[in-house]
């Protein structure tokens, strides 16, 4: 990496002019952020005055034609970008009638960004305080100059760049300074985030938001493209672009490494390649892939996929998958040809919080452990973890999550790696049907809809994870109590709020029966017993003991997972539970009861059609196998 104290060279220094910025206004804020060492800032009109050109408009174009192009020899010669203010000094009356006083393309030539404001500096921040555009007589002569720009830019593949939003590359640095600090620069971003959300959302409800780099696959997006980008750039040229992010944005290389990754670094067919190549790698998990479609059926739901990297690889993936082009699907960020924000982790937090207060919507963030700033602002969350991770890794990790205020749940998906068998991946189907069957706060099927007659769907979405019995010996008793404490606190809400429809009026305090299948998994029921505050759980047995004695003072049963690998035993053991008492509530807190092939799940829907009580099945999306 390049010596920050040391200034980092190329032989293509940018060389970034900004329009209409007044008297100099950007440069005084350059000088504060910026150091010598590392730039030139160049006040054109100051320059003029101490070469003593004369004000009229034909001499200051003599003057410019022959400086700029000597001027561009010298920054080559030393290898350091330049910042360039006031480069154009005459008027726009002047400037209308004789587009030669604005730019020739020998004057252009020297530069690599123009950066035209559509206000004067003294006017940016009455502007972002009202966003609407005033009502400025000049504006349609402003618009000619500016369409003329524009051409002149794209014929002599100058980038062109208008208003702070748009800013790419080097020319980001120059915006970023007309902010004072951090919050600003947020509500900046706010602003321009009203952009994309030009489509209707008066039909939405509920918004899913994710990180698509962090969660959607398991391809680094960022290192694939990196590579692709350093077979045509040199070492020089990319510590240039590391030191000017590291200095200038003040922001992580990776958070803001996108901005070097535009059409203005390389060229375009070999941006698209480039871009094509990443994309024919990145898969999609197919868990996400049948949500998305899941989602994408629902008239309340729009989706918002947020990128930090190049745009066009996940155009050409959401493409290929059939999920892009339409309206309730927004794929937010990274780049598009020339005019589009910068996305970044600082701005995704704005945007969920954007959906939530201003548009009204209920708002499911999906991140990575990184995204703990855009997850915390979501009404909930969930985190994709790493299975490859230790277990005490995960469980830190959440922990982490949750210590942090964020109301969020686990999705355990395995990253595409060797040691990753295909049996610890879930199923398709049970991440499609689980996660979109809940009716708690995440509402992806509308209220309206109703589950199956015979099935009752309890949300666990609250719920970090339900602790198993294998992990119960080497974790924390407290943390397992207080999960199971709060599992049983949703069963028996549910249950007294008569959920189940069971035709019977529960009681105030329902006893419960837990019934496990193995040793940890009795102790581990045992061990909570009473830890509610107000006690309710009777008894926990293991399933070759009940009898009908067990059985007389009980007013629900809950069985784990574990009695429902035992085989044949299901529909007898259920059947014996309903000889003795044919109104008993029997939940099965287990979120592949109905979702997993391994599992006899016909016999369980056989005794819902053929008995006259419901099954409730608790669902948490993504818990780890417990109870095994």
């Amino acid at each position: 990496m390049a010596d920050q104290n040391s200034p980092a060279r190329t032989s293509s220094p940018a060389i970034v002019g900004i329009y209409g910025c007044g008297e100099s206004a950007v440069l005084d804020l350059l000088r504060v952020e910026c150091d010598s060492r590392f730039f030139f800032l160049i006040d054109s009109l100051q320059e003029m005055s101490n070469s003593r050109v004369p004000a009229e408009a034909a001499a200051q174009f003599h003057y410019r034609e022959n400086f700029w192009p000597e001027f561009k020899k010298g920054c080559q010669g030393t290898g350091i970008p330049a910042v360039v203010t006031s480069f154009y000094t005459a008027g726009i009356d002047e400037c209308i009638d004789s587009t030669n006083l604005m730019l020739t393309a020998t004057e252009l030539m020297a530069f690599t960004h123009i950066v035209y404001l559509d206000q004067p500096v003294t006017e940016i921040q009455e502007l972002l305080d009202d966003p609407m555009v005033p009502d400025d007589p000049l504006l349609e002569r402003r618009e000619k100059e500016k369409a003329h720009l524009r051409r002149l830019c794209h014929d002599n593949q100058v980038t062109f760049v208008v208003s702070p939003h748009e800013a790419p590359i080097s020319a980001k640095m120059i915006m970023t300074f007309l902010f004072e600090n951090e919050e600003t620069n947020r509500q900046v971003a706010k602003i321009a985030l009203d952009i994309p959300f030009l489509l209707d959302l008066d039909k939405a409800e509920t918004a899913l938001v994710f990180n698509a780099d962090s969660v959607l696959t398991s391809i680094d997006i960022e290192t694939a493209f990196q590579k692709g980008l350093c077979a045509y750039r040199s070492g020089s040229e990319n510590l240039l672009h590391r030191h000017i992010l590291s200095h200038l944005w003040a922001q992580p290389y990776l958070a803001c490494c996108q901005r070097v990754m535009r059409r203005g670094e390389v060229g375009i067919k070999v941006y698209e390649e480039i871009c094509k190549s990443v994309a024919d790698r990145v898969l999609i998990h197919p868990e996400f892939q049948s949500f998305l479609e899941k989602a994408l059926e629902k008239n309340h739901i729009c989706v918002f996929l947020l990128t930090s990297r190049p745009r066009l690889i996940w155009d050409i993936v959401l493409e290929r998958k059939k999920l892009g082009g339409g309206v309730k699907l927004q794929l937010m960020g990274g780049d598009h040809i020339f005019d589009d924000f910068i996305m970044t982790p600082e701005m995704m937090p704005v945007l969920v919080r954007h959906l939530r207060t201003t548009k009204n919507l209920k708002v499911w963030a999906f991140g990575g452990l990184r995204d703990q700033d855009m997850m915390r602002e979501a009404h909930a969350a969930m985190v994709l973890l790493d299975m490859s991770l230790s277990l005490n890794a995960q469980k830190n990790a959440m922990k982490a999550v949750i210590d942090g205020g964020i109301p969020a749940s686990p999705i355990k998906i395995p990253r595409l790696s060797t040691h990753m068998t295909p049996g610890n991946n879930m199923t398709t189907q049970f991440f499609k049907d689980c996660v979109l069957s809940l009716p708690g706060r995440l509402q992806v099927f509308h209220p309206n809809d109703k589950a199956p007659a015979n099935q009752i769907l309890i949300s666990g979405a609250e719920t970090p994870s339900l602790p198993s019995s294998s992990d119960y010996q080497g974790a924390s008793k407290e943390a397992a109590r207080y999960l199971w404490d709060h599992i049983m606190r949703k069963i028996i809400e549910a249950y007294q709020n008569e959920s189940f429809d069971m035709g019977v009026v529960p009681p105030a305090e329902p006893r419960i029966l837990i019934v496990a299948t193995t040793k940890e998994g009795r102790r581990m029921a045992d061990d909570i017993k009473g830890t509610l505050s107000d006690p309710t759980i009777h008894e926990a047995m293991m399933a070759r003991d009940i009898s009908k004695s067990h059985l007389a003072d009980i007013d629900m049963v809950v069985l784990t997972r574990g009695i429902l690998h035992s085989g044949s035993n299901i529909p007898n053991f259920v059947h014996r539970i309903l000889c003795i008492n044919p109104t008993m509530p029997i939940i099965v807190a287990a979120e592949k009861a109905f979702y997993n092939a391994t599992v006899p799940c016909s016999d369980i829907r056989a005794l819902c059609e053929t008995t006259s009580i419901k099954i409730a099945t608790l669902n948490f999306a993504g818990v780890p196998n417990y109870d095994q």
